[in-house]
């Protein structure tokens, strides 16, 4: 058999992202710490783990770490990773403290409460929740002061965790789970007869999982708290429900003697890791994001390494889809908005999305080995129907053969498939939907295509559509985006502030997402950047150890853009009481800085500010005393020197709700190319 198809393999890397193999999950590598005394209540940081047993709190080396003087009720490890916060003392005579992980300071108390239950960090860390009585008080993370406060349903709250994206509050009480909405403090669902039960939000925050100690589960989604997925008897004990990165599987300790995971497209696909007393277990990425899976077993803190399990298709698959049609959707050089209006619509859209669909399927199927067919051989004719089976290692497929064809197929030794196109189903598998099936005995094609009988309902093809008018509308703005874009761009050079070397990009999408209430919105993005190319980035973009946006020319004109856009473009999101989420990218290279570089503390102070670096959450500080030592610190002060401009530039956004998000870049390679910032304003429910 030969075979050839015209689909251009490009998913490979991101298939070795992921490290998936089909079939049992295989723990590749075991790291074991002992300790002296069993953990009970355990939290982690990154790659590390922390617990307390009785009246003391540990690290991951069995080092005591705080003795708040009471058996500790409550153990949770700020999400930034600098501090710990603890409930401790005997029930009803409680008090909450929150040491720094290094115990170089002592304990803060918090002073105002009057007997805490449960305590959890926001995703952002830097708010400290605690359940007192029935309020939800809202503390300042490093300083214990009261930001505000929500009463919810009285009863003794035992525990309580917060979605990934800061929307949904789950608070666990014996005899029940409530989610309340926590921008607003308002009750979104109530799961009676749930209160012993673990409790889990997917790592999208779109799914919640609820798990009884008899082993019942129950998948929800959380716009409208509907039912997705119901398992029963998984087990007489089962506990400690958390999701896959993923989200097509979840895992929970069961029978004391196993973890176990459940594919949640194939609940068949069941693999488990074996060990006695599992409890508490959660995944956690190393410093290179692989995937490890950390549980206690006995007075053992297990780590390991674990691959094999099946990928989740359609996220992969959906999330291309999207990028592709967000390019599709951009207005064409030259094309007229009569033009563009008869290539973009509503059908259009849906039938592009749908080619897209099957054209990265097939990217991704081809690429994990479906494209080969193995032997083809000849199965049963039926000479009524014209109906010819073809066997395949993949499956039995069905073509049309005319009769007086049949003659020329032998036993179908020399025959050759072309061209395959596969979908994802709904239970997230690849089927093959289309291949060309070629006779060289007499030159002719026949098609097995089943993609007329393709039912996508599953997907909500119409509700994933931004309405074609804001896409137009959307489109208009980056025509004028892209003008000032070019206006400046060539001001600057004119002035010779800027050369050929240096590119600025200004980018515009419209997004559908949910609010905290469950309400479908459109939030309007809008981001803004630059590039420099090597031969120019010494003197148009920052100098080593240079953080002020006035001493990069790239940058200055960035901010020049932004301006304008907003002057006279997209000034109509800035609306008194909305929400904006302004994303800052300080950037900086990996040449060393020797000693210290001077601060004039013009940006102010910064004492353990959240802020991402290379992703990962953390804290920086910087002051005028201590100066800026390491390349963490100068892109962070590159990411503040905007955020202040930005203040000065656009002084009417300071009626909104705006939130700054600082992502710190530290490149491993040196050079000037490495040193440079980017923003993107994300205006909510704009439209």
């Amino acid at each position: 058999m030969k075979l050839c198809h015209k689909t251009k393999i490009t998913f490979l890397l991101l298939i070795c992202s992921f490290g998936w193999v089909n079939g049992q999950v295989i723990v590749d590598k075991r790291m074991k710490y002992g300790q002296q005394v069993h953990p009970e209540r355990v939290d982690n940081y990154q790659f590390s783990s922390y617990y307390s047993n009785n009246k003391n709190a540990y690290n991951l080396k069995g080092f005591k770490i705080s003795s708040p003087g009471g058996p500790i009720r409550a153990l949770k490890v700020n999400p930034a990773g600098y501090s710990f916060a603890i409930i401790s003392g005997k029930e009803g005579k409680t008090k909450l403290t929150v040491d720094r992980i290094n115990n170089q300071n002592k304990p803060l108390e918090a002073k105002e409460l009057t007997a805490p239950t449960a305590i959890c960090y926001t995703p952002d860390s830097r708010q400290l929740l605690v359940a007192d009585g029935s309020q939800i008080k809202a503390l300042d993370s490093k300083t214990l002061t009261e930001q505000r406060r929500f009463s919810v349903s009285a009863g003794n709250v035992t525990d309580m965790l917060i979605s990934p994206n800061g929307y949904y509050l789950a608070l666990i009480y014996p005899d029940r789970v409530d989610i309340y909405n926590l921008e607003s403090g308002m009750l979104r669902h109530s799961f009676p007869g749930a209160g012993n039960n673990s409790v889990a939000f997917s790592e999208s925050s779109n799914k919640i999982g609820l798990l009884s100690p008899g082993g019942s589960l129950t998948i929800y989604n959380t716009y409208d708290f509907q039912p997705s997925n119901g398992l029963t008897d998984l087990g007489s004990q089962t506990s400690g429900l958390f999701f896959h990165p993923d989200e097509n599987y979840v895992g929970f300790a069961a029978d004391g003697n196993r973890i176990q995971f459940i594919n949640l497209f194939d609940p068949a696909d069941r693999p488990s890791i074996y060990e006695q007393g599992a409890s508490n277990p959660r995944f956690l990425r190393d410093g290179q994001q692989n995937l490890f899976l950390s549980n206690i077993a006995g007075n053992n803190i297990l780590y390991r390494q674990v691959k094999g399990f099946s990928q989740n298709n359609l996220f992969l698959v959906n999330k291309r889809v999207d990028e592709l049609m967000a390019e599709w959707t951009k207005m064409r050089p030259g094309e007229t908005e009569l033009e563009y209006r008869e290539r973009v619509n509503a059908e259009s859209m849906k039938a592009q999305r749908l080619l897209f669909f099957n054209q990265v399927a097939t990217e991704l199927a081809l690429t994990a080995g479906l494209g080969e067919f193995g032997e083809v051989r000849l199965g049963r004719y039926n000479p009524e129907t014209g109906i010819l089976t073809i066997a395949l290692a993949t499956g039995d497929i069905f073509i049309q053969v005319p009769i007086e064809d049949m003659e020329g197929f032998g036993d179908g030794n020399n025959l050759e498939v072309h061209n395959p196109v596969y979908t994802v189903t709904e239970e997230n598998a690849f089927k093959l939907i289309y291949l060309d099936v070629f006779n060289p005995t007499n030159g002719k094609t026949y098609a097995y295509d089943i993609t007329s009988g393709q039912s996508f309902d599953f997907l909500n093809l119409d509700d994933s559509f931004v309405s074609l008018d804001l896409i137009l509308k959307g489109q208009r703005e980056d025509v004028m985006l892209l003008d000032i874009k070019d206006r400046i761009l060539k001001q600057a050079k004119e002035a010779k502030r800027l050369s050929d070397y240096t590119n600025l990009l200004v980018n515009s999408r419209t997004e559908q997402a949910y609010d905290a209430s469950g309400n479908k919105i459109q939030n309007r993005i809008i981001d803004f950047a630059y590039e420099v190319d090597p031969e120019g980035s010494a003197t148009e973009d920052f100098a080593p150890g240079k953080y002020m946006v006035t001493e990069s020319p790239a940058a200055a004109s960035m901010l020049e853009i932004i301006k304008d856009a907003f002057d006279n473009v997209i000034g109509e999101y800035i609306v008194d009481g909305k929400k904006v989420v302004v994303k800052i990218t300080g950037s900086a290279d990996a040449l060393p800085i020797n000693g210290r570089l001077a601060y004039d503390g013009s940006l102010g102070d910064f004492a353990d500010e959240p802020c991402k670096v290379n992703g990962v959450l953390t804290i920086l500080s910087v002051d005028k005393q201590k100066g800026i030592t390491t390349n963490e610190q100068l892109g962070f002060m590159r990411a503040k020197g905007v955020e202040q401009r930005l203040t000065e530039l656009l002084p009417h956004m300071s009626k909104m709700e705006r939130t700054y998000e600082h992502n710190i870049e530290v490149a491993q390679e040196k050079g000037a190319q490495f040193r440079r910032i980017a923003v993107s304003f994300e205006f909510i429910d704009a439209l």
